[in-house]
């Protein structure tokens, strides 16, 4: 096997696969970052290098066929998704879901929490890949709008009390997964329709609710009438559109 670039010129692919294989028995998985180092060598430019030179065509067949053989991601993105949900599931084992909050005070269950709200805003736009998709629902990791409206309420004062105001993105899904921003759309249009109940009208009255001000934002088709979520049931029927 040839010698390959991405670190020091005295170590061969077999040696740097030696390296990887090391990181592998110590962190589970064998796409280390790019600024990674493990036993002071640069394995995660190496691999970084590895991944731009099978995406170009001209990786070395021998080490293109021994870094599939061990599960390597070639995409750098799909490893970042990867090496979050490594790091979801080792606080999730420690401290629970719960814990994992923006609100939170461990810097590492607001990092997630954050990765989160961005995965779900994908779900919405339809911009998430079904892998990923699978990935989450897995885990429990959904997106609805389906709250009592009282519950709902308490959602857009948190929301609220953590902005400033009531101006939510049409795409914003909170910690648990509540899609606000598509809910408030829901109770514009029902208003305006005069479908919206007296008292759920005096409610968002009370709190200064912009009836005129849509949320920002693009939802894909499917969750335009707000009558969908994403859901383990809907991976497994595969009745994801996504």
């Amino acid at each position: 096997m040839s010698r390959t670039k991405g670190g020091p010129p005295n170590k061969s692919s077999a040696e740097w696969l030696a390296i990887l294989d090391d990181y592998e028995r110590i962190h589970g998985h064998f796409n280390p970052q790019v600024r990674e180092t493990h036993k002071k060598a640069a394995v995660g430019k190496w691999m970084s290098n590895c991944r731009y030179r099978f995406l170009s065509g001209r990786l070395d067949p021998d080490l293109k066929a021994e870094l599939l053989r061990r599960g390597a991601s070639w995409s750098i993105y799909e490893a970042k998704f990867e090496e979050r949900l490594r790091r979801y599931d080792a606080l999730c084992a420690k401290h629970g879901p719960d814990a994992i909050h923006r609100n939170s005070v461990n810097r590492e269950a607001r990092s997630l929490a954050e990765w989160l709200m961005h995965c779900r805003s994908d779900m919405l736009r339809g911009n998430l890949p079904v892998a990923r998709v699978k990935a989450l629902s897995r885990r429990n990791i959904t997106v609805s709008f389906k709250l009592p409206f009282d519950e709902a309420l308490v959602r857009l004062d948190t929301y609220s009390s953590e902005t400033g105001h009531m101006n939510v993105p049409a795409t914003y899904v909170d910690d648990k997964g509540f899609a606000l921003g598509l809910w408030l759309n829901r109770c514009r249009r029902n208003h305006g329709r005069g479908l919206l109940p007296e008292n759920q009208v005096d409610a968002l009255d009370r709190r200064g609710f912009d009836w005129k001000l849509p949320g920002r934002g693009e939802v894909t088709p499917e969750y335009s009438t707000g009558e969908y979520s994403i859901g383990p049931q809907d991976v497994d029927a595969g009745g994801l559109s996504l």
